[in-house]
């Protein structure tokens, strides 16, 4: 599929930052735990999925997360450290 895009010279989709901003309302629950509601769940749909990437000061991988790799323990959303994961884990050195 391609994807056009408008040129430098297109009209802008918002006219007036602060009226765009005074109708700005986020729709949150009143309970919304973010680690709940979002990794959790996205943890029970696709544990082998990338949850995370840390790297080096050169940029390169220092380690890599699945969801899998990582557990909610008391109320805290914990990764491994990276020296921790074990054989079967996404880490990488």
């Amino acid at each position: 599929m391609s994807v056009t895009r408008p040129g430098r010279d297109a009209a802008p989709n918002m006219t007036d930052y602060d009226a765009e901003r005074a109708r700005f309302h986020w729709e949150v629950p009143e309970r919304f735990n973010a680690v709940l509601d979002i990794l959790e769940r996205r943890a029970e749909q696709s544990p082998d999925e990338l949850a995370l990437v840390t790297l080096r000061r050169d940029g390169g991988v220092a380690a890599s997360f699945t969801f899998r790799d990582s557990t909610w323990r008391a109320g805290v959303w914990v990764m491994p450290s990276p020296g921790s994961v074990s054989a079967g884990a996404s880490g990488s050195s």
